[in-house]
């Protein structure tokens, strides 16, 4: 392959992903069935793909949406929804939690569809992360 062509390759997967971000943020989605498995030690949660401005087209083809991809969606959903998976570690056992939470850490958002659903996972040690960042801006 000549290097021309493959800049112009770089350059149109580039230009796919910055329009599949304008896309995503001009939306604010509703996530739903926010799920705690402790099990697992995995936050999950829904969101209709339709409302971050995703598609079928963009599964059809592997590699169109790239992990960036995945784990930036999946954890800006995440920060906007904070409160919501706070709540649902207030019924948990602590103890096996906080072990959970020290002993590993989250690398990336996990990724099923399920209709026209998406369904995000990640590692519940997100949750500490992004609350410790908060109290280092606070304090």
């Amino acid at each position: 392959m000549k290097k021309e062509e493959t800049k112009t390759r770089l350059y149109k997967k580039n230009v796919h992903g910055r329009h599949t971000l304008e896309e995503f943020l001009r939306y604010t989605p509703e996530i739903e069935k926010c799920k705690f498995n402790p099990e697992k030690s995995e936050f999950s949660f829904n969101v209709d793909m339709f409302d971050i401005g995703f598609s079928y087209d963009m599964f059809s083809e592997k590699g169109k949406v790239s992990r960036f991809m995945i784990n930036f969606v999946g954890e800006f959903l995440f920060r906007e929804n904070i409160e919501k998976f706070a709540e649902l570690m207030r019924d948990t056992e602590s103890k096996k939690i906080i072990r959970e939470m020290s002993s590993r850490s989250h690398k990336n958002f996990g990724l099923d569809l399920l209709g026209y659903k998406l369904l995000f996972s990640c590692h519940v040690s997100l949750l500490t992360e992004i609350l410790t960042e908060d109290m280092k801006r606070l304090g």
